[in-house]
This record gives C-alpha cells, structure tokens and sequence, in this order.
C-alpha cells in the first residue's frame, strides 16, 4: 500500500509574526489546524502509513499528531537537520520500498482544494501523478504551477537530491511533467500558507465553498454563516455572509461582523466593532468601536495583510488576549483578597448602618449564611468537595433549589448580597466577579457539561448571567454566560463586568 511523505516545516517564512504562538501548519482553517485537513485528505485517499518529517517546533507537532491513530493511520516522525534541505529522509526509503513502489510527497503548506480520488493511489505501481494548478483558463503548458502534492516512483525520488531546497525540487519535479515522465492532474489552486495573503485568501475561498471535504464541528445556522457550540450573538449585532464564528466566542451589542471573517475560538468583540476581510485567531479580543479590516489579530498582535506588517498592541483595551496567564492566578486572588478588605473596611459604617436597619425592620436573624461549594472542584470527587458559608442579608426561600441562582433587582442585590459578601472576598472564599456560588444541591440540577464547566471556575459576587440578563435570566441564557465566563476569565474582562455590574444596579 501507497505510503506518504509529509514535509511540515512549521515555519512559514512569509508569516513569520505569528510563529510566537503557532508553527505555520497548526494555524486554524474553520475550527482546525490546517495540518489536520492535509492529514484528512491523506487518510481519506487510502495511505495508511505517514513518514512526517520535521523541521521546526517538532515537539508541538507530534503532540498534536501523536501516532496518526485519529486518522487510522500509522505515523513515523523523522528530523530534519536542515530546515532548508529537508529531503536527505528520502533516500532511507529507496533502500526500504520495492523499486516499483510509490510514494505520496506532501508539503502541509498547501492543501488540495479537492479531494483526491482513491484509485490515484490504488495500485502501487501506478503512474507518477503531480497535483498542478494554473490561473486562467489558457492550456499553456508553461502556465502550470506545483500544488507541492505528488506520487512519485521510488526513482524519481532517489533523483531528489539531499542538498536541494524546495525551490529546487520543485523545478526537478515540473522538469518530469514537461518530459512525459509524469502525469499532470490539474486541480485548483490549492490552499496555502506561503504569506499572509495566501492564508487570508485561503480562509476566504473556505467561506465561499469553493474547497470541498473540509470537516467541522460548527452548523451553518443560516446561508452563509456557521455558528460553533456555546457562542453569545448580541441581537443587535450584524452578521454579513460569509462568516465562521468559533466555539466560546462573544458578539456584542452593535458589532458588525462580515463579509468574510473567520473567528477562532474564545474571541470576543466588543460593542460597535467592525470587522471584515479578516481573521480574528482564537484567544483574541478586539476592543470597543475598533475597525478590523483586511487584518490578521493574534490576541494584542495586528497584521496587515496589505502591508505585510505587523503592530503589537500594548493597550489591553484595544487588542489583548482572552486567556488568564496562570501565573497571575495566584497574584490575582490575593489582590482580590486585598481589594476586598480594604473595600469592607471602607464600607464598615455602611455595613453597621445596614445592620441597624434591618435588624428594625424586619423580624428574625439579620445575617444568613448559606453553606456553598469552593472552588475550583473535582468534577468526579463530591464527596470532597470543600464548602464555605456565603455571608448574605438576603433571607433564604424554602423554594426548591434551581438551576438558575435567585437574585434581587438592583440596589437591593448590592446591599444584601454584595456589600455582606465582601466578607468571604476579604477571606479568599470567592471573587468579586465569577461564576454565582452555588449549593451542592443547586449542583445535583446542574447537567454533566454545565457542572464540568462551573467545578473549574471561580466563584464570584458579580457573574455575567445577571449583568447580561438581569434576575429573570433563563437557564439557557445562563449555561451559556457561564460557559463564555469559564473560557474567558481574566482581570481585563472582569473588569468589564463589574462596570456592568454597576450600570445595573441603576436599571
């Protein structure tokens, strides 16, 4: 059976701006890492066994791929010593394979727009074939270009020298096409990695549906436009086919969105941002009113695709990254803890004034405390999951429990929930902002997903349920702003909602 040789460089030199985060080929098309789709096109032909040879970032590489299992394949990793000559590797292979084998050359930097037909590499023996595009319609035979895919005889390949750079092999192998010595398939220009122009243009004819047999996870909500799990579209946001939006993402109120804007997953884009003509990498958030537009955003990095330049964003309110480094996490609940404090302390005579007051107007105990889980908590271990008593002035119902956390409207949550609260903020029990503390069991109600998501949060006095949708949140409303909050924490955001948080104590 037909084996394959894949070249994964990792690094593309026409987009070397984003090689911080990503090797070249683990950059998202859709909701997948490009070399995911040039490993489906491999596997989907019939190749059972990948030589992927490595050049740079080679432990992130295997990671991702591991043993080729996902694919029903087996995948054997060799090391380039040289980035620039990686074909020394194909000389091990004439000594191995009968001499009338073949081999599927692959370079992961493009990939075919189509997919290939199984019987191209059927039999072992067949006949050499290269993938070659041209532009236009003209048949100049001059005019075809490498699509870097072929099936190539042993051979042919032992002709590939180890000195020679891709430059060169491409020239040896269009040599063999123009002397008859290998069969042109003609196939669309394929996808490609080369620039940043390429990957835009790339992503562009994936919207169009001009590329067949990529798979995704999202659903194509209407014409046009595919919406993955868990993403929150504001109702007055915009949305202009061709757009792809991916898992955990946020649109807020007045965003314009499209045409042809691809969204990793855990963005967020905030009120009366425009973006078209882009991508927008997963992690990212792009600020209030910012125009993104023929642009690539790496988190707080900006790519002008028509320049070929590249600004990093310094102001966490423009451009910043979605993920909380886990480094300040520690840092973070400390501040948190001190802010608290100092916060309760400031508020005493507020607090004492409280105390006073309903201790006048109303009968029985002035303070409740409720017994809820602390987080983070295992999700498989109830039995140890450790609780704490949230301080509250709020008197407790003999309702059942909910999915939904019961709130009060406006100045009324500030003063008997929030302003009690800070006492268990001053303890480290909790945060001010995060997902609502609940119960064990508020817990029990919660599904699988929905308890696997809250267990590794953190808990909060202000959570996004209720600053996006007030105390008559639906259970749907709050699933999904918990799930957004959970992938998307971090000191900036928090911020954000505590802002809202005020803003809606005045609604």
């Amino acid at each position: 059976m037909i084996q394959a040789v894949v070249n994964v460089r990792g690094l593309s030199p026409g987009m070397l701006h984003l090689r911080d985060h990503y090797p070249a080929e683990m950059l998202p098309v859709l909701d997948r890492p490009f070399l995911q789709h040039v490993l489906d096109r491999i596997s989907a032909c019939g190749v059972r066994h990948v030589h992927v040879v490595l050049d740079y970032f080679p432990d992130r590489i295997e990671t991702f791929v591991g043993n080729g299992e996902r694919w029903g394949m087996h995948v054997t990793y060799h090391l380039a010593r040289e980035p620039y000559h990686p074909y020394r590797f194909l000389k091990s292979l004439t000594g191995v394979e009968p001499a009338s084998g073949t081999i599927m050359l692959v370079h992961a930097d493009r990939l075919l727009a189509a997919p290939i037909d199984p019987a191209q590499t059927a039999a072992p023996a067949g006949r050499p074939a290269v993938w070659c595009w041209r532009e236009g319609a003209a048949a100049v035979p001059g005019a075809w270009q490498w699509s870097g895919w072929a099936i190539l005889t042993l051979p042919m390949l032992a002709g590939i020298r180890a000195e020679m750079n891709y430059e060169q092999v491409e020239s040896e192998i269009m040599a063999w096409v123009r002397d008859g010595r290998a069969d042109v398939v003609a196939t669309p220009q394929p996808l490609s990695l080369l620039s940043y122009g390429e990957y835009l243009e790339s992503q562009r004819r994936v919207l169009a549906k001009e590329v067949s047999g990529l798979v995704t996870s999202a659903w194509e909500a209407d014409p046009g436009i595919w919406l993955s799990r868990n993403v929150m579209l504001h109702p007055k946001a915009t949305i202009v086919a061709p757009v792809f939006i991916g898992e955990n993402c946020r649109i807020e109120s007045g965003a314009q969105i499209g045409p042809n804007v691809t969204i990793g997953h855990n963005c967020m884009l905030d009120q009366r941002s425009t973006a078209s003509q882009s991508v927008i990498l997963p992690g990212s958030y792009v600020g209030e009113g910012l125009e993104v537009n023929h642009l690539i955003i790496d988190r707080n990095r900006l790519i002008s695709v028509q320049a070929g330049t590249a600004i990093t964003v310094t102001d966490d309110f423009i451009l910043a990254s979605m993920q909380e480094n886990p480094i300040h996490r520690s840092l973070m609940l400390w501040t948190s803890q001190i802010f608290g404090a100092a916060l309760l302390l400031a508020l005493l005579p507020l607090l004492g004034v409280m105390v006073f007051w309903l201790r006048v107007t109303r009968r029985g105990p002035v303070l409740w405390r409720r017994e809820v889980v602390k987080l983070p908590a295992s999700l498989g271990e109830p039995n140890v999951w450790q609780t704490y008593r949230l301080w509250s002035f709020d008197v407790p119902t003999a309702a059942a429990p909910r999915t939904v956390p019961r709130r009060r409207r406006g100045w009324q949550n500030f003063f008997l929930c929030f302003l009690p609260g800070l006492v268990n903020v001053a303890k480290g029990d909790l945060r001010f902002v995060g997902v609502p503390p609940r119960s064990t069991a508020e817990l029990e109600l919660l599904s699988h997903d929905w308890r696997a998501v809250y267990l590794a949060s953190k808990a909060g006095l202000v959570d996004e349920g209720f600053v996006q949708f007030g105390v008559d949140c639906p259970e749907e409303e709050q699933y999904s702003a918990e799930t957004f909050y959970a992938a998307n924490a971090g000191f900036k955001y928090d911020l954000k909602l505590l802002r809202g948080y005020f803003l809606a104590l005045f609604r």
